[in-house]
């Protein structure tokens, strides 16, 4: 259930990348020469070892510092290219659902700010339209980038060998289990974090909107304790997204030193036996701690997609409320009440799209 209801988030962020898929996708084209750019450098490793170092061919080495400056200059061009892209995009889209949910929120009616609190409001447009923010370029430019690279690590690993690939690649599938229970743990105290953000939000609202009555009661000490209970409520969420955010690295890197350390052992024994050379070898373990960045990486992309998705749960929560007062449909004239036997969407009203158009006019209630 939760895992389909972060897909249907998932869905309305991409509704909203729609207008800018043009340097998106420019964006993905620079992001395969980034890969691209790496998985050369590994490939090139092999021909370095045994085909200059090893014989000592000096005619190849002038090669050597053109094609290192080359790929470099390369890399730069599309790196740059990829991140402003992105970037742009990604904060695009979050002042599009910025703008969007202001408006709503101002077409919501009384009854909504009756019984939720002005400074909740504030804090999703603000704190939690800020967490998207931020985490949507970091999302965008290392989810893309590196998925790229670790696909192409892996391929390369495979092709050069791939009895070692499977042996290096054995734990990865482990470190999928607690990846996921890291996440979720992370989504799930992000907005819980939030909650407690927008109560402290209420606080400072209500406080500093009514700093006379504070003040001609006597009551700063008062509010003082309870900004600080607020604030402390608020930490401790962010310390346990802190704490799960923290696990995820060594984790990967556990699992990943055992298959480095097998591919060492196998590794060496099949150069000893000739199978393989050393430029192979070399090529090979490149390609395979290479890989252990961009998963890495990768990991840290999935958390910070999960507070992203906690954020936005509760932005569009305010983007799917309905106002209680709407037009009455078919060009009738007046209004009526949502949820009010007799008016639109309540028992023995019309829903809406149906051929039955009674309702409740509100100049009749008045």
């Amino acid at each position: 259930m939760a895992a389909k209801k972060s897909l249907i988030i998932y869905r309305r962020l991409l509704q909203y990348s729609r207008p800018y898929v043009g340097r998106i996708a420019i964006a993905v084209a620079a992001s395969l020469v980034v890969a691209g750019t790496d998985v050369t450098s590994v490939k090139l490793i092999q021909p370095l070892v045994d085909k200059i170092i090893a014989v000592g061919n000096v005619s190849l080495l002038k090669l050597v510092p053109m094609i290192i400056v080359g790929l470099a200059a390369m890399k730069g061009i599309a790196r740059y290219l990829q991140e402003y892209l992105i970037k742009t995009a990604g904060q695009l889209v979050v002042q599009d659902i910025r703008n969007d949910i202001y408006s709503h929120s101002l077409k919501l009616s009384m009854g909504y700010f009756s019984r939720h609190a002005s400074g909740n409001l504030i804090s999703r447009i603000l704190n939690d339209v800020g967490i998207m923010q931020r985490s949507a370029a970091d999302i965008l430019v290392d989810g893309i980038r590196e998925s790229f690279t670790l696909v192409g690590l892996i391929g390369l690993a495979f092709y050069n060998d791939w009895k070692l690939a499977a042996i290096a690649f054995l734990a990865l599938p482990v470190a999928v289990i607690p990846a996921s229970i890291i996440g979720r743990k992370i989504k799930n105290n992000t907005r819980r974090g939030q909650a407690a953000m927008g109560s402290l939000t209420s606080v400072l609202q209500e406080t500093l909107s009514g700093i006379k009555v504070v003040k001609s009661f006597g009551m700063e000490e008062f509010e003082s304790q309870r900004f600080r209970r607020e604030n402390l409520a608020f930490y401790r969420f962010l310390r346990k997204v802190i704490k799960y955010d923290s696990l995820a690295t060594p984790i990967v890197e556990l699992l990943g030193s055992l298959g480095v350390a097998m591919v060492f052992w196998y590794g060496l024994h099949r150069v000893f036996s000739g199978a393989i050379t050393q430029g192979e070898l070399f090529s090979f373990m490149a390609a395979v701690i290479m890989t252990y960045t961009p998963l890495k990486r990768l990991t840290k992309v999935v958390n910070r997609i999960q507070r992203s998705v906690g954020a936005a749960e509760r932005v569009f929560e305010v983007m799917d409320e309905e106002p209680d007062i709407v037009e009455a449909p078919d060009g009738a004239a007046g209004f009526f009440l949502q949820g009010v036997p007799g008016g639109n969407g309540g028992p023995g009203g019309a829903q809406r799209g149906g051929k039955n158009n009674d309702y409740q006019p509100v100049e009749s209630l008045l």
